[in-house]
């Protein structure tokens, strides 16, 4: 009470004032720590300017009362300066201008073990890329971004997933899960055919994608009688299922079928080629003597795996 009798205006007469300074330090660092989720030591530099405000007035109040006052008239103006109308205005006008203008997009890797390269690009400005990296599991990677007041349309590129359009919009920003949020690019899988496996030996694949060659190579012995294009996909054991169906129908008996089994399971990786819906691939497969055996084209759905055998010439 002794203290409010000595200063009655700053705690009568200033007291919305301080409730307003007190609010607007309060907004800006639920802001800050929701877009920008900075660690504890930059909260505190953000914050240094109130911090060292209260930790001076702390260690002022416990010393001699004489010295006291005086060094707290020494620092009751740069109070009042916060205090003041204007400078309470200008620091909310400040805030509502920023956070209209400026918003984040968060990209979590949700469990991803791959390393990924992220880029937002604003539309229409293909080399305003802004760029980060994904290399842990559970990372977390913010793009700190100009927004509008009725949101601007931003792009997402991501190794191994389809370009994405989203809007930013100001306050709420955006967050983006890369396995749940974006489709995976499709992989294609070519096999060739049965029944006999010999007559693949010293041949080799062509494979054409929109027209350009993008793959030529002699296939050595009977290790890989497949070609998998794309982003790389573990073949999961519900494909396996389907390609011993498959045999089954065709008639294809053991050792042949174990064969065959292996070889597709074996296939030619191409991961640097990234595919999309609608593109047109031709795969051809021609002998030592430089006969088309077979052969297919086809075009690329959305799906993330497609399972694909050669016919036969």
């Amino acid at each position: 009470m002794k203290n409010h009798s000595e200063n009655p205006e700053l705690f009568e007469k200033y007291w919305i004032n301080l409730l307003l300074l007190a609010l607007a330090i309060f907004l800006i660092n639920l802001w800050i720590n929701y877009h920008i989720n900075v660690d504890g030591w930059r909260l505190v530099i953000i914050n240094i300017v109130p911090i060292i405000y209260g930790i001076l007035t702390f260690l002022i109040s416990l010393g001699p009362e004489e010295e006291a006052k005086s060094l707290k008239k020494k620092l009751r103006p740069l109070l009042l300066f916060f205090l003041r109308p204007i400078v309470l205005i200008l620091i909310y006008v400040l805030f509502l201008v920023s956070g209209m203008l400026v918003s984040s997009v968060t990209v979590l890797a949700d469990g991803s073990h791959e390393y990924i390269k992220i880029s937002i690009i604003p539309e229409g400005k293909e080399e305003s890329r802004h760029l980060e990296i994904i290399d842990e599991p559970y990372q977390i990677v913010k793009f700190i971004l100009f927004s509008s007041p009725f949101g601007k349309s931003y792009y997402i590129e991501a190794d191994g997933f389809l370009r994405e359009s989203f809007e930013l919009y100001p306050w709420i920003g955006r967050r983006i899960r890369i396995n749940r949020d974006l489709r995976p690019t499709p992989t294609l899988i070519f096999r060739l055919p049965g029944p006999n496996i010999k007559i693949y030996e010293g041949g080799f694949f062509k494979i054409v994608v929109n027209n350009d060659t993008i793959f030529s190579q002699k296939i050595k012995g009977q290790k890989s009688l497949s070609v998998m294009l794309g982003r790389y996909r573990n073949i999961t054991q519900e494909l396996k299922e389907n390609w011993k169906a498959s045999l089954t129908i065709d008639d294809i008996k053991e050792p042949k079928r174990t064969a065959f089994m292996r070889a597709w399971g074996n296939p030619i990786i191409l991961d640097t080629i990234t595919l999309k819906h609608g593109d047109s691939v031709k795969i051809v497969y021609l002998n030592r003597s430089n006969i088309v055996k077979a052969s297919i084209n086809t075009l690329v759905l959305e799906d993330a795996i497609q399972d694909i055998l050669l016919d036969k010439f």
